[in-house]
């Protein structure tokens, strides 16, 4: 009976998801050049685009853009943005084939899900001219 129960648990028990953070040298490969969009719950989150010197363009949801630059921290990638005071930095995690962001302190229920990695540029406009 023992044996039997033990054998139904493993069965009935779903695998778990296996979770690796990316390497720094990772992260840059599947980023410089490429602009990639994020989701959360099937749903647009924002999305960014890399240049070169690590130099990033976030386009949020509403279309709004803020220029910024990245730099790692052991595990993290650091982004800091015009219009933040602070950095936010994120894990970056292959889980199952696919690539997902963690906010450092979160945790994986709101993970953002790397939907789609591509070289178009964001539609985001050109700094101000005059005023």
């Amino acid at each position: 009976m023992t044996r039997f129960l033990f054998a139904f648990l493993l069965i009935a028990t779903p695998a778990l998801p296996t979770e690796r953070i990316i390497s720094v040298e990772e992260f840059e490969a599947i980023s410089r050049g490429q602009t990639q969009i994020f989701e959360r719950d099937g749903e647009f989150f924002g999305a960014e685009q890399f240049f070169s010197n690590r130099q990033t363009l976030w386009m949020f949801r509403n279309g709004q853009c803020d220029r910024g630059t990245w730099y790692p921290v052991e595990d993290l990638i650091c982004f800091q943005y015009e219009t933040l005071p602070e950095a936010q930095c994120w894990y970056m995690i292959e889980r199952d084939g696919s690539y997902f962001a963690r906010l450092q302190g979160a945790e994986p229920q709101f993970d953002l899900e790397l939907v789609d990695i591509t070289r178009e540029d964001l539609p985001c406009p050109g700094p101000e001219v005059g005023s």
